[in-house]
């Protein structure tokens, strides 16, 4: 039972990792064509 709770908890991190990123990365697409880059990358 602890190998699959470590799994499943491993895929769950992996999972927010994922969407961090996308959202980071949604946002960062977003702010180049609004031309705000700087307050993403500074």
């Amino acid at each position: 039972e602890f190998q699959t709770r470590k799994m499943f908890d491993q895929s769950v991190v992996g999972i927010c990792l994922l969407t961090g990123l996308a959202i980071v990365f949604n946002f960062s697409i977003h702010r180049i064509d609004e031309g705000h880059v700087g307050v993403y990358f500074r």
